[in-house]
């Protein structure tokens, strides 16, 4: 869910403000800060994000890695 928020979201609302990471926060029972942690590790691994030069979260898990 939190990869489906970070393929249609602007990175300006990728953070624990924005509406649609607290409704799923809410959804999952999670707090909006994990929620846009999760996203942002997510984002490290994004290629695109990296032939930019740009950089997320560096203490993802494997499995961020993988999706």
């Amino acid at each position: 869910m939190a990869f489906a928020l970070y393929y249609v979201l602007p990175p300006s609302e990728c953070d624990d403000t924005g509406d649609d990471v607290q409704h799923l926060a809410r959804c999952i029972h999670r707090s909006p800060n994990s929620v846009a942690l999760k996203i942002w590790n997510i984002a490290a691994n994004d290629s695109n994000r990296i032939a930019l030069g740009k950089v997320g979260m560096t203490h993802g898990s494997k499995l961020d890695k993988e999706v």
